[in-house]
């Protein structure tokens, strides 16, 4: 529990695994100096075990001729990560109310977002869905894998 016992705080350690997840492989693919501000860190607690897995970056596929050809500095680049948005629907078992957010934001101005859905139709045997979006880009939006229309 995160606040005095207020069921609507509620943190698990599937919070606190599935950030240790995304922050450790977001690092490993951009690094340490990538910023990254998790909603389950604690400035007293930085002890956080980042145990980073291989990104499947097919996604970017999607995107590929999309994006503006614009060269980025890491320093002006901020993430933010909820990573089990909806922990009091996931401990009461409706896992399709779950979801990942990642917000990324360029010089404090937000450019893109990015939604997975672990449990799309609340089991845990369908694959991952992952929505994305990057501001002012309509062509640079879907879903992946794709949804068949």
């Amino acid at each position: 529990m995160k606040e005095g016992g207020e069921i609507k705080s509620v943190v698990t350690q599937a919070d606190i695994d599935a950030q240790a997840r995304i922050v450790g492989s977001l690092r490993k693919v951009w690094g340490e100096h990538l910023r990254i501000i998790g909603e389950e860190e604690d400035e007293e607690d930085t002890k956080l075990k980042l145990e980073g897995m291989d990104l499947n970056l097919s996604i970017l596929n999607q995107l590929d001729g999309k994006l503006l050809d614009q060269q980025i500095d890491l320093e002006d680049i901020v993430l933010f990560v909820d990573p089990l948005d909806g922990t009091r629907e996931f401990v009461e078992g409706r896992l399709q109310n779950v979801a990942c957010l990642i917000g990324v934001a360029k010089k404090n101005r937000p450019i893109a977002g990015v939604i997975g859905l672990p449990f799309p139709s609340g089991e845990s045997t369908e694959p991952v869905l992952v929505h994305y979006a990057i501001a002012d880009q309509a062509d640079s939006s879907g879903c992946w894998p794709t949804l068949p229309v």
